[in-house]
Order: C-alpha cells, then structure tokens, then sequence
C-alpha cells in the first residue's frame, strides 16, 4: 500500500526556506552521487524525504509527506510536514520531534475524522480523556546501519540515507531540483498562451514535465489520464498512474468540479470554447535525470471572455511571417510603459481614464506585450521602461524559451526600471557591452570634459543634469552568417519633459561621443568596422535638435533649442556639437509612435548605419482608427501608450 506521494503544492514555507539558490554552484551542497540514479519513474513511486540546505545555513529544512501507517491508521490524503532544524542539533532530538509531531497530527485527524463520522460533537471528543497513542518508531539509517543519536545534523541526512517510520522507509533526496513557488495570471486570455511564472531553482525547464489540466464542469474528480504514459526529453516514460497520484494529492477535495487534461507541453493556449473554465498545472521539475518535489498550480480566476478582434498588432504580424532574409536582420524598438508609471493613481485618473483599470494591470498587459513582440519575429528587440523585476522574473525567461538572450540595464536612482535588448542566438552572438549612466558619462569620463565644464559653469542646467538617470545601453554584436560582420546596437530612452530639448540635445551628444570611441577601439582590435544602429524613445519628434544631429552630423553653437524655454542664463550652455556617423531615418517619417488622449507624436525611432545598412522593408503601422477605438492608447488591445516601431535592415554589398 502506497503510504506517502511526494507532491509540493507552492509551499510558503518552502519559499521561504529558499531565500537564497540552491542551485549556485559556490553554495551547493553536492549531492552524493550514486553510479546512475534511479529511474524518473522509480523516483516518483519512491517514499522520499526532501532535504534543503546550503554550506552557509545554520538550519536545514526537512519535508515529507505521511498520512500514517497500518498500526495507527492512515488518513485518506497525504498530509505534508516541514520540520526546519538545526544543523549542530543531535540527530536524536530531530528524530524524537519528529515523531512526536507525526504521531500527534496523524492520531488527532484519525480521531476528529471518527468523531464526524460518528456524529459526534468533536469538540466534545476532544475534551474527553484521550487514549494514549503509542509514539511511532522514528530512525535514520545509512547502508542498513541506524545512524548513532549523538550525531550532529549537518553530518548526516546525505543522498540515499533511509528514514524508517514505522513500517514506513523513506529515501533521503537532498537538494532537488525545486519550484517553491508559482503563479497562474489573474487574467487567462483565449487564443494567448496561458501567461504562468515558475520560481525555478536548479531547474532545466526543458527536462521537466507540464501538465495542463481544464476544468470538466458538472464533475468531481479527474478523469483517467488520456495516455499510457509521458515521455521525459531523454525518453524516459513515465506511467500515466504516477501522473494521476499527484493529481489526486494536489488537486482540491471536494467543492471544485472535476478535471481532465487539456494539454502535456510547457505552453497551453486555451481557445474559446474554454471561456469560464479553470486551469490547473502540475510541474514535474527535471534536472539531469533527478526529478523533485512536483508542484500544482491552480488559476485564481476562469478563462476570461476573448479579446475584442481584430486585434491591431495581430493585422501588423501577418506581414511579418516570415523572418528577415540571410543577408539582413529584422529590428523592433518598443516603449513597454513600465507597470510602476502604469500602476500610478495619476496614470489612472489622469493619463489613461479611458482605459479599463483590468486592462492597466501588468498581468494583462504583459501577455500581450509578449505575443506583440514575438509575433514580430525580429532578430533585434530593443525595448525601454522594463520593469527590473519583470525582467528577472518574466521577459528573460519567456524570451530565452522563444530562442532570445536578454540584456537588461536599470536606470540609476530610485526608478527600477530600465531598457532591455534581446537578440536571436541563432542569428547573433554577443561580443561585448559598453553601458553607460548617459549623466555619469558627461560628468566622470575625461573625453567629455569639455562639456562637463560648460555644464560646470551654469548652475541651474547642471541642477538639472545631475538628477538625470537616463541610460545608453550598446550592445556588440556578431552576425553568425560566416561573414564576420558586426553591428553596435545602442538603445535609449532620453528625457521626457517637453521644455527641456536642451537636454536632450547634450544626452544625444555624449551617446553620440561615447559610440565614436567605441567604433575607433573596436576597428583597431578587430581589423572590422561595425554597423551603427541607435535606437529607443528619444521624446524628441521629427524637425527637434536631436534628429538635426542625427541627420545632420552636427549642431552649431547658435543652435535654438539651446536657449529655447529659458529665462535665465545659467539655464543653458551654447555648445557645437559633432559626429562622424552616416545615418539615416530607417523607419521613415510615421504619423505617431505615442498615442495617448493628451498627446500624439511619432518620438520612438531607429536610426541606422547608410554605409553599411539599407532598409527594405517597415513593419505597418497601426491606423488611427484602430488607436482610437478606445479613445486612445494603452486599451483592451494596445498594452502600451506607444506602438512598436521595427524594419529589416539588409546588408550592403
């Protein structure tokens, strides 16, 4: 008789246990290795007791599941126990707890479960005299030998050390590979790929196995799994009974109607027909052929009602089928809005009143923002207002499964937010960054020192400057077609404040100085020039001072903008500025790439090398109809207050 399942329903106490990875190699603790491990499916029908611990912890965290034993009755269910102990604790003491804690949950539900069925007033029951239950026989032993009392904690509970309860034997697994948590998004949109976040630790995503299961309305229990059995990624099969336990143990009992599989993949899109359903999703996390605790994850709300079609960015995916041809690469720049701006009472109630609060959510918006981007099919994504956490905990993970790297770089202070660019390993390979604080640039590199003293001597435009987080991210990049040709990608997100082109400007100067250095020690290492491409939200439109540089190569000491908005002297310096760069506009003039209510204006763009690249092709816009259909930008439909902007870029002989 099967006494215990090994199942992890996203354990808080496992979360936070998990503080830290296990899975860093400084810090692991090494399993101990027998010659091959047991089959996946041997480990699942296996009795075992997990193990959590790092070199560094002064306690270790023991888990099993146990729902008693033939002498002193079971429980229909596995109950879970997590037992946080000290490393310099006697083994002893650990054992004599822990069978004075199983011993009394196990005996107290069997009698509470007598008593219901009974009839009877628990409370009652419990107050009469209760029978002395006989403690269970608890002991830890190591090759057939019970390991002695006194010894320390931390010298004991390896790999493959037994747990004997009773006439229950466990088998010590110590730092599997674990999900302490996850999450099922609030908002499950049909025809989207159902958007789930796993808190993996020491976990290869692509060893693991998923199981998607719908809710089967009007029924209270799982239907028998539609297969024999799964096939691991290196062919292991795993009974469809196993799968089956662990649905039983995790899913809810009772008041939640039935379930059936819907799916055995790691990505599920659910479709109309499964409007007002619930979703679940167990996880059977792989990491070289050792399986570890299994972990359901159960959706807060039912499938929701589709989104209102067409769909805009859907329309702009069907001339992007294809992916760019071998001699070019496709490139898309995109403002996310970043949920902490997005999140704001103000952004609420005053920038964006016409867009349903739902739709505001990061949750929602995220969803969409993903199958935008992806649907694009570029090689090169440059985006700007990343939110840092979603980065680490969403975009570089989802993007890494779609074949992209991430690169990430937080605006300095107190924003937590920053720019990103992701790129196609089988197109590109990374061979350097040069990121830079645009601010930290003019002030602290001695190549700038003549404008950091022009910026010196005036006050109030240095007050200005100084609080200034907004960062240059450049990314050297290698085209993996054989022909050793490079490109620097640099992606920014310049000032917003209208009355500040001046800013602007010397932002654009010193991203501009910082390039030309890179180019000259780049070509003098690598005997090759690379491609110039700078890209992001440059809040600047067509005919600002900005693209004057850009097009123009230079600005003149007189230039307007200098002095335009001011009314003090010390708010502004005069300066000419210079570039050796040949650019061009690579997406054209476009109506808008910002949408909103209150303001409209095209101030994302892509600028690109004329000697090396030329653009053939730019991804469509959106039309105004479709932008204002909800008034404005975000809505149920556009997931940010600016439109993605992309073109291919091709080679030149």
């Amino acid at each position: 008789m099967r006494i215990c399942r090994s199942v992890l329903s996203a354990s808080p106490c496992l979360h936070t246990f998990l503080a830290r990875p296990l899975s860093t190699p400084s810090v692991a603790v090494k399993r101990m290795a027998a010659a091959s491990p047991p089959s996946l499916a041997d480990q699942l029908r296996q009795e075992r007791l997990f193990v959590y611990h790092t070199p560094e912890d002064t306690h270790m965290l023991l888990r099993l599941r146990f729902r008693g034993t033939p002498a002193m009755g079971t429980l229909r269910r596995d109950r879970l126990f997590n037992f946080r102990r000290p490393k310099d604790e006697e083994v002893g003491r650990t054992l004599e707890r822990m069978a004075q804690n199983l011993t009394s949950k196990i005996t107290t539900r069997i009698k509470n479960k007598k008593a219901k069925k009974a009839k009877l007033d628990v409370a009652v029951v419990q107050e009469a005299p209760a029978e002395e239950s006989e403690s269970l026989a608890v002991s830890l032993r190591r090759s057939g030998k019970e390991i002695p009392s006194e010894t320390l904690n931390g010298s004991t509970w390896t790999e493959g050390d037994q747990l004997l309860v009773d006439s229950a034997e466990f088998t010590i697994c110590v730092n599997p590979p674990v999900i302490p948590t996850g999450k099922i998004t609030k908002h499950i949109l049909p025809n989207f790929p159902v958007d789930v976040t796993l808190d993996c630790d020491g976990v290869i995503e692509e060893q693991s196995i998923f199981v998607w299961l719908k809710q089967k309305t009007g029924k209270r229990s799982v239907d028998p799994i539609p297969f024999d059995f799964i096939l691991s990624n290196d062919g292991q099969k795993i009974p469809s009974d196993l799968i089956a336990e662990a649905l039983d143990d995790v899913l809810p009992h009772p008041g939640r109607d039935g379930w059936e599989v819907a799916s055995v993949d790691k990505e599920w899109t659910p479709g109309k027909e499964h409007v007002g359903l619930l979703l679940s999703l167990l996880c059977l996390p792989i990491k070289d052929d050792v399986v570890g605790e299994p972990i359901a994850l159960i959706a807060k709300n039912p499938i929701a009602e589709p989104l209102t079609e067409p769909i805009p960015f859907m329309r702009r995916h069907e001339s992007c089928q294809q992916r760019a041809g071998s001699d070019g690469f496709r490139i898309v720049s995109y403002n996310l809005l970043a949920d902490l701006y997005a999140d704001q009472e103000a952004s609420l109630k005053e920038l964006f009143p016409y867009c349903p609060p739902e739709c505001i959510k990061g949750d929602y918006r995220r969803q969409l923002t993903l199958r935008e981007l992806i649907g694009y099919n570029a090689d090169i994504i440059c985006v700007q207002e990343l939110d840092t956490k979603l980065f680490n905990s969403y975009y570089s993970k989802q993007m890494r499964r779609k074949g992209y790297e991430g690169l990430f770089l937080q605006k300095t202070g107190k924003a937590h937010e920053g720019i990103g660019t992701f790129y196609r390993t089988d197109k590109f390979r990374l061979l350097n960054q040069y990121d830079i604080n645009i601010t930290s640039e003019l002030f602290e590199n001695p190549a700038n020192k003549d404008l950091a003293d022009a910026v010196n001597s005036k006050a109030k435009l240095k007050e200005v400057m100084m609080t200034r987080t907004n960062p240059l991210q450049v990314c050297y990049l290698q085209d993996l077609d054989g022909s050793g040709r490079s490109v620097l990608v640099a992606n920014t997100h310049l000032w917003f404040r209208p009355q500040y082109p001046r800013v602007r400007l010397l932002q654009m100067g010193v991203s501009l100085r910082h390039l030309q250095r890179i180019v000259k020690d780049v070509t003098a290492k690598d005997s090759t020039t690379p491609a110039i491409i700078l890209c992001g939200d440059f809040n600047s439109s067509t005919g600002w001072g900005v693209h004057h540089l850009l097009n123009k190569r230079s600005v003149p000491v007189d230039f307007p903008e200098w002095k335009m908005f001011c009314t003090e002297d010390d708010e502004y310096v005069e300066l000419a500025l210079e570039h050796p760069f040949h650019l061009f506009n690579a997406c054209g003039e476009l109506q808008y790439t910002n949408y909103t209510a209150g303001f409209k204006a095209a101030i994302d763009w892509i600028y690109a090398d004329a000697q090396q690249l030329d653009s053939r092709f730019v991804i469509p816009m959106p039309t105004e109809d479709e932008l204002s259909a909800f008034t404005a930008i975000p809505s149920p439909v556009f997931p940010s207050d600016h439109i993605a902007i992309g073109c291919d870029l091709h080679w030149k002989a």
